[in-house]
């Protein structure tokens, strides 16, 4: 063989170890992109399939924090109302303990005073109860 091809086909030995290093280099970059690829493929596909099930935009969601200050708020309010209704029960039950007797007491003093007067039994007829505010 001719002295310039041999000189062409042989490789220097201070050229090996470049030619090793970009070999690897390039088989490892290779597999890199080649799992890079995967990946972004895998993805695409989780996502797609993840809409499926559950379509629904993501930045409308609440957090549970939201959550818990409503139901802390509902709370808050539900308790207010029961106290409002507590103290309504407390006054109904206020006229039948004071009020109503004392009415009852004067109604009955009234009567017999006017039957006195009239020498007839009498009675008193109740058009309407208004209720004043009290001290």
């Amino acid at each position: 063989m001719p002295e310039s091809t041999l000189k062409l086909g042989a490789v220097q030995p201070e050229k090996k170890p470049y030619l090793s290093f970009s070999t690897a280099f390039c088989l490892v970059a290779g597999r890199l992109r080649f799992e890079f690829h995967i990946q972004t493929a895998l993805a695409d596909i989780y996502r797609d399939e993840y809409k499926q099930i559950d379509p629904g935009d993501w930045s409308s969601r609440v957090t549970e924090k939201e959550l818990f200050d409503k139901a802390m708020k509902e709370l808050k309010n539900t308790k207010a109302d029961a106290g409002q209704y507590a103290s309504w029960m407390d006054g109904r039950y206020h006229w039948g303990r004071c009020c109503l007797p004392n009415c009852n007491r004067v109604l009955i003093q009234v009567e017999s005073e006017t039957g006195g007067k009239l020498r007839t039994p009498t009675g008193v007829w109740i058009e309407q109860f208004i209720f004043l505010p009290g001290p």
